[in-house]
């Protein structure tokens, strides 16, 4: 599960048809990200499409974890919500189903671990942020989506470090 003695963190920012992931090394170097996108079908279908995409991107990467964003009830209408709730059910089914730790945070959890502030409303420069500091981490310039699903794995990467730390 790592790529020359680094860990492999897969970090995905869930949506209802799309789900944008990468995937670091532990020097917070960029490996891979992509778009799974599920398109306009029922939603058992759309499930089904996030649910094997992502298992074959966790074996194909030989990922060690994999982090989500968990939804905040507030950011949503009820049925968004419920589905971006299944979604992130569907990422953990994938990340169990290829035995790995599947960790959730909340937006404030990682905003706080990776920019030392966990404001519920972030300033409107939120995802110029977010995607600035991709580029300069690793030097590639991402879409938003694609940022959060980086910034979700260098936060789970913070946080096994802290626990390394700590033992």
């Amino acid at each position: 599960m790592t790529d020359g003695g680094k860990m492999k963190i897969m970090g995905i920012d869930p949506g209802v048809h799309k789900i944008a992931l990468a995937v670091i090394n532990s020097d917070k170097g960029l490996i891979y990200n992509t778009i799974i996108d599920s398109g306009k079908v029922d939603y058992g279908k759309r499930l089904s499409i996030i649910y094997r995409g992502l298992i074959d991107e966790i074996k194909r990467h030989n990922v060690s974890v994999v982090a989500v964003e968990r939804p905040m009830f507030m950011a949503y209408r009820s049925k968004s919500i419920r589905e971006l709730y299944m979604v992130e059910g569907a990422v953990a089914m994938a990340a169990y189903e290829c035995m790995m730790d599947c960790q959730h945070y909340v937006t404030g959890e990682w905003r706080k671990e990776v920019f030392g502030t966990s404001r519920k409303k972030p300033d409107e420069n939120w995802k110029k942020k977010a995607v600035e500091t991709c580029e300069f981490w690793c030097g590639e310039k991402l879409t938003h989506d694609e940022a959060e699903a980086y910034l979700m794995a260098l936060c789970c990467l913070k946080q096994y470090n802290k626990a390394l730390e700590n033992e």
